[in-house]
């Protein structure tokens, strides 16, 4: 009989104990539930002497701290959307999948209106097909890009730079307002053409009077010093006109530059033009130029940047010799050295603008436009490649250019040293 009770009030005591620990489990369970869905007020309410309260105060303390870091985090996000749709300069991130993941509003100008919460596809949303063809590329690419891409009244360079996040794979793109600068950039460009063509016809007209009154004798002896005037100063303006159009027609380069361009034959070919004039001069014409220098680019443009380079070499040096170099290391690389009058070097970073001239009027005085060495650069620019120059005044000036190397050509023909 007594054994009966002492089971019946242990399994009693068992059932309220185990009730207990359910109850308590299941208000864990809700408040911890309410923390998931970031509701970070739900509390564990302590009564009595219970071991649950241990557990419940740690869980009341872990709610308090991670209801904290959610208010810094929303603060941090209202104060980078806040700075980052301040932002004028229209950029936008896009997974590797092609999904637009964020843009400031400042892109608004380049999309379709995008429904909040709804993840829409970059060729969807984006309203310019050049734009539209840029992300596609650069969602492919490993490698930053850029790009001029008008859109409307628009031009943007337009940039794109992947990068890693937590395993996945996203680009983010930036567009640069540049429509004032490219405006001001095509009237320079029309000014340019214009002013070359309307200095053709006067000059053409001067060249030909002037080769009429060479050839009849016409000009008396003492006459001679003013024809000789005339005869340079129109040369230099047939000069001058000719490297303009060059000058204009590089600026508005559009065409693929995606002809193999032998660059040690082309070298070679500038030498013998130049061979004549050279030894006329008393100079010696040094060669080193190697076998099977390939880029790619456009063979025209090639020749104008070696027949530049070779054609100041002439100008300013009067004695000693000029060496022209072709090899291949790491870039296909030209190089043209001068044992020439030499260059300042406080005048070295300027050299590759337009128009420049030294203080001593260098250019003027030999005949030069002050437009080789801007071509030049920009040649090099548009070919990818890089140019620089070394000099020492009474002693030498070398002209260095590198370009990315023609990768087939090299391994079907080349071994690089």
């Amino acid at each position: 009989m007594g054994g009966g009770i002492v089971f019946s009030l242990s399994t009693l005591i068992l059932i309220l104990t185990l009730h207990f620990i359910l109850s308590e489990m299941k208000r864990i369970e809700s408040i911890l539930r309410d923390t998931l869905e970031k509701d970070f007020s739900a509390r564990y309410t302590i009564i009595g002497t219970s071991e649950f309260n241990k557990l419940g105060k740690a869980i009341n303390d872990l709610i308090e701290f991670v209801g904290k870091l959610s208010e810094i985090r929303k603060l941090r996000e209202r104060e980078f959307s806040i700075i980052f749709n301040a932002i004028e300069t229209p950029i936008f991130i896009i997974d590797n999948d092609g999904r637009l993941v964020i843009s400031n509003n400042a892109s608004k100008l380049l999309m379709r209106p995008i429904s909040e919460g709804i993840p829409r596809f970059y060729y969807e949303i984006l309203k310019n097909d050049a734009l539209i063809s840029f992300v596609k590329e650069a969602l492919t690419t490993p490698q930053n890009l850029n790009r001029l891409i008008n859109v409307d009244e628009y031009s943007f360079e337009c940039f794109s730079f992947p990068f890693t996040s937590r395993d996945e794979q996203y680009v983010i793109f930036m567009l640069h307002d540049v429509t004032e600068s490219e405006k001001v950039k095509n009237l320079e460009k029309e000014f340019i053409s214009s002013v070359s063509h309307e200095l053709k016809t006067p000059v053409s007209v001067l060249k030909g009077a002037v080769e009429i009154l060479e050839e009849e004798n016409l000009i008396k002896k003492n006459g001679e010093k003013f024809f000789k005037s005339i005869k340079e100063s129109t040369s230099r303006m047939e000069t001058l006109a000719s490297k303009l159009l060059i000058l204009t027609e590089i600026n508005a380069w559009t065409k693929p530059l995606e002809e193999e361009v032998d660059v040690s034959e082309v070298s070679r070919r500038i030498c013998k033009r130049y061979e004549e004039a050279i030894e006329e001069k008393g100079l010696d014409l040094k060669r080193n130029i190697k076998d099977g220098v390939f880029i790619k680019g456009d063979i025209f443009l090639i020749e104008e940047l070696v027949a530049n380079l070779v054609d100041n070499a002439l100008r300013y040096t009067d004695k000693g010799f000029i060496e022209v170099s072709v090899f291949l290391k790491e870039f296909a690389t030209l190089i043209v050295y001068d044992t020439g009058i030499g260059i300042e070097e406080k005048h070295l970073s300027q050299l590759f603008e337009p128009f420049f001239r030294e203080e001593n009027s260098r250019d003027r005085a030999r005949g030069g436009s002050g437009l080789g060495l801007a071509i030049s650069k920009r040649i090099t620019t548009l070919h990818k490649g890089k140019i620089c120059v070394e000099s020492r005044v009474g002693s030498f000036t070398k002209v260095t250019v590198q370009f990315p190397p023609l990768l087939r050509k090299i391994n079907n023909n080349l071994k690089i040293p």
